[in-house]
């Protein structure tokens, strides 16, 4: 979770998604495909994410080339078809990676 100036108490939530298991080390002609999910307002940071991912491909991962960038989902939230939604009272998550969760800030 990152604090921003104009934000300061409001999560800016992301998500990193790669092929999971993942391979250890990548041939020449081998693609890597990876998701970044912005949510709330960490949507205001979608170019800082590509020109991020631009910048990885001239720093550490200088013989890598960025083949494709998208907007897959936009960022308007619509209620349409929420009246046909079961009621949930129970969730049950999953993590597959080592997570820290806070209550309260």
């Amino acid at each position: 979770m990152v604090k921003v100036d104009n934000a300061e108490s409001i999560p800016n939530p992301f998500i990193i998604s790669a092929p999971y298991p993942s391979k250890r080390s990548y041939r020449i002609g081998e693609g890597l495909s990876f998701y970044v999910t912005l949510m709330g307002s960490a949507c205001a940071f979608e170019e800082n994410v590509i020109n991020a991912a631009e910048y990885m491909c001239e720093g550490k991962l200088a013989n890598t080339q960025l083949t494709d960038v998208q907007q897959i989902y936009n960022m308007e939230w619509r209620d349409e078809g929420v009246e046909h939604i079961p009621a949930c009272t129970e969730l049950t998550v999953n993590f597959i990676t080592p997570t820290e969760i806070f209550i309260k800030k």
